[in-house]
Formats: C-alpha cells, structure tokens, sequence
C-alpha cells in the first residue's frame, strides 16, 4: 500500500487534492482485498492438498489391511491344506487293494444283472415276433377293411358322444332352472291364494257383522 507522503515545508501552505486521496485510499482497498482473497484461496488450496493427503494415507491404510488379510487367509488355507494331505495320505499299496475288493463285492452282482438283461432281451425280440405274427393273423382274416373302417369312425363317434353329453348336461341345467322357477310361481302363487282368501273371509266376515247390525237396529 503506498504511503501517503506528509507535506513537505514548500506545501506546508497548500491543501491536499480531494480526488487524489480519494484514488489512494481507493488503491490501498483494493489491494487489501486483493490480499485477502489471495490468503483465503491459499488457504482453501491448503486444506485440499492437506485432505488429499489424508485420504491417501486412509486408502494405503486400506489396502495395506487389505493384503495382510489376504496373506493372513492365505497361510491358513495352505497350513489346512498341509494338515489335509497328512492325514489323508494313502499308502501306495491302498488303493489297488481297494479296487480289487470293490471289485470282489461288485463283479458277481454286475454278472448277474447282465445275466438278467440278455435274458430279458432275448424274452423281449420273443414277445415282438409273437406279436407281429398275430397282427399279421389279424390283417389277413375275412371282413378286416370293414373293420378298420369301423375302427377308424370310433374317434367321430367318440367326439358325437361328447357333444352329446354336453348337451344333456346343459338340458339337465335348465330343466333344474324350470323346475326352480315352477316352485317358486307355486310358493308365489298359494301365497297369493291364501291372501286373497284372507281377504274374503274377512269381507264375510264384515258383510255378516253390517247385516246382524242392521237386523238389530229392524227389530222393535
């Protein structure tokens, strides 16, 4: 900020110019501010490279964790593994005495289950000759075309004996239906009949009152 020089001894006499104390002061502001706003963006800038560092040294802690974990998971995978192939060792000579016995117990039951497949086998091509010779029997015998026409209508007749009982069922439907609504009409109707002869008892009724009224009143 400039400094506002005093008046020398040849000024002494003369007065400051308004304008130019006013463009000085308004300088020294200006730089002021200037200053200012260079501290606070150093500042900010300072406290960014501060928290980048932090959350670097946060991720390399991290990932330091991260791999001593690993290597931590790691020797106890290979030390299970170490325990694994000591006490599951096999002798060299184990495993042919274990074929040889599994084969012992196993090869009279595979020999005979194959036994019992090539006799089945055989008894099977038996059952289909037998029965391609009867079919052949059948397709030779008189009136056979009739018959296989026939036979050939039995899904026609099958699909007529379902449409038919589909209907049957639907006439059944309605006849319940009727017989519902003829109950009611008759519910309705003696209803109707036992009110109406309700009301001729009661004019009767009525009619033999007024008329025993009237010969009282005749009588001296």
């Amino acid at each position: 900020v400039p400094e506002i020089q005093p008046a020398s001894e040849g000024q002494e006499g003369k007065a400051v110019d308004p304008k130019e104390q006013a463009r000085l002061k308004k300088l020294a502001a200006e730089e002021a501010a200037e200053a200012k706003r260079k501290a606070a963006a150093d500042a900010l800038e300072a406290k960014r490279m501060f928290l980048a560092e932090e959350e670097a040294k946060k991720k390399a802690a991290q990932e330091e964790a991260r791999r001593v974990a690993e290597a931590k998971h790691q020797a106890e995978i290979n030390e299970l593994k170490q325990e694994a192939s000591k006490l599951y060792t096999l002798d060299e000579q184990a495993v042919p005495l274990m074929t040889s016995g599994f084969l012992a117990i196993t090869q009279p039951v595979l020999e005979s289950c194959s036994s019992s497949l090539s006799e089945l086998q055989t008894a099977q091509a038996e059952l289909i000759e037998l029965l391609a010779q009867e079919d052949r029997k059948v397709m030779t015998l008189p009136h056979m075309a009739e018959v296989a026409q026939t036979l050939a209508m039995v899904p026609m007749y099958t699909q007529r004996l379902h449409e038919m009982r589909q209907e049957m069922d639907a006439i059944t439907q309605r006849v319940k239906g009727m017989r519902k609504r003829a109950a009611k009409l008759y519910t309705k109707k003696q209803q109707e009949d036992n009110t109406a002869a309700q009301r001729r008892q009661a004019t009767l009724e009525r009619e033999r009152l007024l008329l025993a009224q009237q010969q009282a009143q005749q009588k001296p």
